[in-house]
């Protein structure tokens, strides 16, 4: 017997009815008992572990020197918890100066998968000066959400 209907619409037969005891699904060979478990679900969103670093490097500096190490963490399992770190803005203060002339693209670092901070230059032209850095930790799972911290590399003489 189909259940009762509904908004003029009549619901498929429940699996179990006209059984005089439920004990009995377990004996009907179209019956599935399935278990479902949920490892985990991805519902926390990155965090850094700081909101602002701070780093010096020296003007001589080569390729691929080590700036700073950034860690965020989210607290999910698995790709659920796995995180990109990128480089969103490489905002350049001139000496001196407290106003940005912009974000320098290609930027003057590198950020790993594994949060390591580098240079992708050689930052004898800025000598002196400074970036703040706009670093962004994705999520690889959907909904891929995101935090942001910031880095503030001086550039110094040897």
């Amino acid at each position: 017997a189909a259940a009762p209907k509904q908004n003029g619409v009549r619901d498929p037969p429940l699996a179990y009815e006209g059984k005089e005891d439920l004990n009995e699904l377990d004996e009907d060979k179209s019956v599935a008992h399935v278990i479902i478990t949920i490892l985990d679900e991805n519902d926390n969103p990155p965090k850094f572990e700081r909101q602002n670093y701070y780093a010096g490097v020296n003007a001589m500096a080569n390729i691929n020197e080590f700036v700073a190490k950034l860690s965020a963490i989210d607290p999910d399992l698995g790709d659920n918890g796995t995180l990109t770190y990128y480089i969103a803005a490489s905002n350049l203060f001139k000496y001196g100066s407290n106003r940005s002339y912009g974000s320098i693209i290609p930027s003057p670092f590198n950020v790993s998968e594994n949060g390591k901070l580098v240079t992708a230059n050689y930052m004898a032209e800025y000598n002196q000066d400074r970036f703040i850095l706009d670093i962004i930790a994705k999520e690889k799972s959907y909904p891929e959400r995101q935090a942001i911290t910031r880095v503030h590399v001086r550039l110094v003489d040897s």
